[in-house]
């Protein structure tokens, strides 16, 4: 019930981490998608708003950004010049997941037709884990029309080599 401008509250549980924000506009939260929440364990209605926690106090610097779940699963963001860095640490034991939602937008609650809105997108998955896409969007603080965000992830190896173990 209220609006996270640049997609972030200090307190309050995690639906998503996404390097899609801005910050300083004072107007209606803007972006926060293609959103990546890691989760522990099965994930049986990954379409139901799932959110988890948060352990402890979130760390940042200009360029990174740490947070520790309420599943004891450590983000870390970093930037990087045309791209950004997600690393996730999980628990040794459970049914590791990442749960990538091209749908999410932050929303907003003023009541001003400010609220963002998903109007279709693509993703593909590879083999290797690698996976692409694009999000198509509209509306925020600035009432835009459809604008589009291009996005792909690789896996770094020693994760697919450990994933290849389980």
């Amino acid at each position: 019930g209220t609006d996270a401008y640049s997609g972030y509250l200090p307190q309050g549980n995690f639906s998503g981490f996404s390097l899609m924000h801005e910050q300083g506009t004072g107007g209606a939260p803007k972006y926060g998608t293609v959103s990546q929440l890691p989760l522990v364990g099965e994930v049986t209605q990954p379409l139901s708003n799932i959110t988890v926690g948060r352990l402890q106090p979130d760390e940042a610097e200009v360029g990174y950004y740490k947070a520790v779940t309420s599943e004891n699963v450590i983000v870390e963001l970093a930037a990087a010049d045309r791209a950004g860095i997600y690393r996730y640490t999980f628990p040794s034991e459970g049914a590791n997941n990442i749960l990538v939602d091209v749908s999410h937008v932050l929303p907003s609650f003023r009541g001003q037709g400010l609220e963002q809105h998903y109007d279709g997108g693509e993703i593909a998955i590879s083999h290797d884990g690698h996976y692409e896409g694009f999000g198509i969007y509209n509306n925020g603080w600035n009432r835009a029309p459809n604008w589009k965000i291009y996005f792909c992830k690789r896996i770094s190896a020693d994760v697919l080599e450990w994933a290849d173990r389980m």
